[in-house]
């Protein structure tokens, strides 16, 4: 009697594990359908392209959605850096593609930014082409 009720005791906690399992994977899914991962910088692009046509006003938190957009980017990068991959895996993430997207971060949060706080929408629209190319770049060697 015992012994089957450990055995039934052991057979629910093993169905509990495998369905939040499940639910945490589900879960992942999920994220991973509806939020870019952190290294693609699409929605950093697309902020860029917004700001070209923002009013003053709304630019101050679009600025600082770029900023936590790097930050993201920073942290897996450092995430990614510290792992343990495959040499040809490493270098396919923190290679060419990595030096484009870090070459659009720097004109971003650099000349750009400043452009669009001074206000000056012609050297913007300017450098936001400059930033497209970095873009365009990134999204090549992805």
């Amino acid at each position: 009697m015992l012994l089957g009720t450990f055995a039934v005791m052991v057979w629910v906690a093993l169905g509990s594990i495998a369905t939040a399992a499940d639910d945490m994977g589900q879960g992942k899914d999920l994220v991973a359908e509806i939020l870019p991962p952190q290294l693609y910088i699409l929605e950093a692009e697309l902020t860029v392209l917004e700001l070209l046509d923002a009013k003053a006003e709304e630019s101050p938190p679009m600025l600082a959605k770029l900023s936590a957009l790097k930050k993201d980017y920073d942290d897996r990068n450092l995430f990614w850096e510290r792992a343990k991959l495959d040499p040809t895996i490493r270098m396919t993430l923190l290679g060419e593609q990595k030096q484009a997207a870090d070459s659009f971060w720097k004109l971003v949060l650099g000349d750009y930014v400043e452009a669009i706080k001074q206000g000056d929408s012609v050297r913007a629209r300017q450098l936001a082409r400059e930033v497209h190319n970095f873009y365009s770049a990134d999204q090549f060697k992805v």
